[in-house]
């Protein structure tokens, strides 16, 4: 049931009401007004979370600047959820691959931080893009995980969500043992918790594994529990599925009349509340039945319905290749400015270098040059000294990042690596040191002599 799978993903498919509209108005003002950056960031998911079902473009521009904003301001929990509000408006308009990549990044940020909670989230959302793109294998392992890390660390309000998404999965896989063993566990879980619409959720599940098993009977009836459950918590999406479901199985216990009240049911509803793909299965079921019994007129209406939406199934395909496009553009531009920044970065670093690599010589030599003139030798010494730490110090500085390569940035790799430059380094220092100083003074002392055999 590709549904529970986005419950946890942080409304990926919900509609934008006039409830949500009105919302999205008073986080925009607030957004203007606010003056701390952490809370900028809270705003701005906030916003793209809201945005992700009816302007996903709009969503990632939202949850890409609340990302740039968390990682300059260093507030990790902020830059994990944008990446999660990222990741969703890619898996809103199907491209799986770019969902999974932000998705990933979250779950590394989560992976060096003690929350249980958004870890588990970040593999739960892993394994829901899998099974949208029928890597059924994968999408057990992440929920597994997910599943394995709520129990461990008690995060039990997401338990029933992975039970569920793995009854779901598993239904899919064909794996119909261990979709039934786990959808049981939601059922429970749900149960005990009073939580009516996953209750719900788990006994249609249930019943669509009983279905593709000939349990006609027992699908029936969980069927008949899980709708006036839907119809109570006012889950349209899950009623249309348990109709589309009671249309078939009384289809199967040939009954026709409850079979077509059902479908046309399913059919009314799915088509008033925009839910394309149950509409498409419900005309299908009704143009066939209609025209497997002869009736012509009804056979050819819901033909002609099917053929609409079949169209709009392919307008609102175009729609989400016109979004991917114009989300994978921004991107693209997002990544072109960050090379460009940094890019002028690099530039500035490398200025740097130059420059320090030109002063230090120019020091060396204006101290020999002084060395010539009416000058105190303690003041040539301390230039020569200087000349002589920024020397070996901006070799230890173009040697830190070889060295980071080299050891992979293990801190005790490192350590041992710039200890034994520094003991080199401070041997060498002191020999040239003290033939410098030695150096001049001996030049010092023979212009002394020089300007007194002058006298």
């Amino acid at each position: 049931m590709k549904r529970t799978l986005t419950l946890i993903s942080l409304t990926l498919f919900c509609t934008c009401s006039i409830a949500q509209r009105e919302k999205i108005d008073s986080l925009q003002v607030a957004l203007k007004k606010e003056k701390t950056d952490s809370n900028k960031v809270t705003l701005m998911w906030n916003l793209a979370q809201l945005y992700q079902s009816s302007k996903p473009d709009s969503a990632l521009i939202f949850a890409e600047d609340a990302h740039r904003l968390s990682k300059k301001i260093h507030f990790v929990e902020g830059e994990s959820k944008s990446l999660n509000q990222i990741a969703n408006a890619f898996n809103r308009v199907g491209n799986y691959p770019k969902a999974l990549e932000y998705y990933i990044r979250m779950l590394k940020i989560e992976e060096r931080r003690n929350n249980p909670e958004n870890l588990a989230i970040a593999y739960l959302n892993i394994g829901s893009v899998y099974l949208f793109q029928e890597e059924f294998r994968n999408a057990i392992d992440n929920t597994m995980i997910a599943d394995s890390i709520i129990v461990k660390n008690k995060v039990m309000r997401l338990h029933k969500f992975s039970l569920l998404n793995l009854g779901d999965i598993f239904e899919k896989y064909n794996k119909l043992d261990s979709a039934m063993e786990f959808s049981n566990k939601a059922y429970l879980v749900a149960l005990q918790e009073g939580d009516e619409n996953m209750t719900g959720a788990a006994l249609n599940n249930l019943a669509n594994i009983c279905l593709k098993r000939g349990y006609t009977d027992l699908a029936l009836g969980n069927y008949r529990k899980a709708l006036p459950l839907a119809i109570k918590t006012v889950d349209e999406d899950l009623m249309c599925e348990t109709q589309i479901g009671l249309a078939r199985t009384f289809s199967k216990l040939n009954q026709p009349d409850s079979s077509i009240y059902y479908a046309r049911q399913a059919f009314q509803l799915s088509q008033h509340d925009g839910f394309l793909r149950t509409n498409l299965v419900a005309s299908e079921f009704l143009k066939n039945y209609f025209e497997q019994n002869q009736v012509i007129d009804s056979a050819y209406k819901y033909q002609g319905a099917m053929m609409v939406v079949k169209e709009s199934i392919s307008s609102d395909e175009r729609v989400k290749e016109g979004q991917l496009l114009l989300l994978n553009e921004q991107v693209r531009q997002k990544e072109i400015q960050e090379q460009k920044t940094r890019d002028e970065f690099d530039l500035k670093q490398r200025l740097q270098y130059i420059g320090i690599g030109v002063l230090i010589p120019l020091i060396f030599l204006f101290t020999l040059y002084l060395r010539n003139k009416k000058i105190r030798p303690k003041y040539i010494e301390f230039l020569g000294l200087v000349s002589l730490l920024l020397f070996f110090e901006y070799i230890t500085l173009m040697l830190h990042p070889f060295v980071v390569k080299i050891t992979n940035h293990v801190p005790l790799f490192e350590l041992l690596v710039f200890s034994t430059i520094a003991a080199l380094l401070t041997r060498t220092h002191h020999k040239i040191e003290n033939w410098f100083l030695s150096r001049l003074t001996t030049l010092s002392v023979r212009r002394k002599e020089a300007l007194e055999d002058q006298m």
